[in-house]
């Protein structure tokens, strides 16, 4: 659906954004509908993530209750409520070679601790991706 307007068009980007994030003007249902498209987890996950870990970080170093409450309005007002009035493009192709990343995801924190029950080497080709389904499957 095309907007007739720029207010129109900023209230579909805005609807769309609370959909994915808040779910509601105060944060109802935060994450219901989640989606990792670009620039969301740029934009609204890692922020949310890099304050709770500062928040935790300050709680164990200074040795005092975290606070989820706290927390919770924090990230309301410094993250999830400013991400629907940001006015930014994001792109709608993919940027960087996933597979690599995929790949050394893999190989760090499943494959380091597993090796010895994987039968062939992991390699970069269809058949290495058929390889690590049947080990999750298996174990």
């Amino acid at each position: 659906m095309a907007s007739e307007s720029s207010t129109e068009a900023d209230q579909f980007e805005f609807g769309l954004k609370n959909q994915i994030s808040l779910w509601g003007p105060r944060g109802e249902i935060v994450d219901y509908a989640k989606k990792q498209w670009a620039g969301v987890v740029r934009d609204y996950y890692y922020p949310r993530w890099a304050e709770f870990s500062r928040d935790l970080f300050d709680s164990l170093t200074l040795g005092t209750n975290f606070s989820q409450t706290d927390f919770n309005l924090e990230v309301l007002n410094e993250v999830e409520i400013p991400f629907g009035s940001y006015k930014k493009n994001y792109p709608i192709a993919p940027k960087g070679d996933f597979v690599s990343v995929m790949y050394k995801i893999f190989n760090r924190y499943i494959l380091a601790d597993n090796v010895d029950k994987i039968s062939t080497p992991i390699c970069s080709n269809d058949t290495a991706i058929q390889k690590i389904i049947k080990f999750m499957e298996n174990g």
